[in-house]
């Protein structure tokens, strides 16, 4: 499935738009953004709509998350994805601008 960036996460979760994502930053205050390092501005990580459950999931980049290749409208991230919320539990990669199940 296309990963395709999106100005606003919480519009494309509401249109169901599943396989849609946007980078935040620290200044964008996702939950546990408070806890983030790196420089404001970066991009410290990604919100996604689910492409198995169509919900909202996130990475964080850094040290104790995922890397991210720096390409924004093709991204590559590792290691894969677990979206386990307790009912989708879709487990995959985001590579080079897909989502794509194991």
């Amino acid at each position: 499935m296309k990963a395709v960036l999106v100005e606003s996460i919480m519009d494309a979760l509401k249109d169901g738009k599943r396989g849609a994502f946007k980078f935040w930053t620290r200044g964008d205050n996702p939950r546990g953004a408070e806890d983030a390092e790196g420089e404001a501005g970066a991009e410290d990580g990604l919100h996604f709509v689910c492409p198995g459950c169509g919900e909202m999931g996130g990475l964080n980049f850094g040290q104790n998350g995922w890397t991210w290749n720096g390409n924004r409208e093709a991204p590559t991230t590792t290691p894969s994805i677990l979206h386990d919320d307790g009912r989708c539990g879709w487990h995959g990669y985001l590579t080079a601008g897909e989502f794509r199940p194991c």
